[in-house]
């Protein structure tokens, strides 16, 4: 593969598909509501318990539990999950780089289905943010997107 073909692949995967204005409505709410809560309850929220970690030293309890399944560097690895889900909810919300954004936070929420199932949790809530963000990777950010306004030609794809 040559370079000059890498950028036409990126831009295809980029380029939202075309839909009805009403499905193009749901996924823009779908993905806003989602990139919302992904960003707060878990980014925004866990962010905070790493920065009084790192200010005060007390206990990251994102840390504990990533060392409870074992992983390497245990608050490195949650501090990079952290900011996978901290930045990857502002892009969803944008709809900026939206399948992208959307692959690595499957990748990531399925972790936290490992986790939550090695620590005989209920996995319930992470399965269907890991479904919903998987979603979004197949579906892309839709015309109401800011890869839309990137990708598509002006006038967009409906008819």
């Amino acid at each position: 593969m040559h370079s000059q073909d890498i950028f036409p692949l990126i831009s295809g995967w980029l380029r939202p598909s075309a839909a009805s204005a009403s499905v193009d409505f749901a996924n823009a709410l779908f993905r806003i509501s989602l990139g919302g809560l992904i960003f707060s309850v878990h980014g925004l929220h866990k962010l905070k318990g790493a920065l009084v970690f790192l200010r005060d030293g007390q206990p990251w309890p994102l840390e504990r539990e990533v060392a409870e399944i074992h992983a390497p560097f245990p608050f490195a690895s949650a501090l990079a999950a952290t900011l996978v889900q901290f930045i990857g909810g502002i892009l969803l919300i944008l709809g900026l780089a939206t399948r992208p954004t959307a692959l690595i936070l499957t990748v990531t929420l399925g972790v936290a289905v490992y986790q939550n199932l090695a620590t005989r949790r209920d996995p319930q809530l992470a399965v269907l943010y890991v479904l919903g963000v998987a979603m979004l990777a197949i579906w892309g950010g839709g015309h109401y997107s800011l890869d839309a306004v990137l990708w598509l030609p002006a006038g967009g794809l409906r008819p």
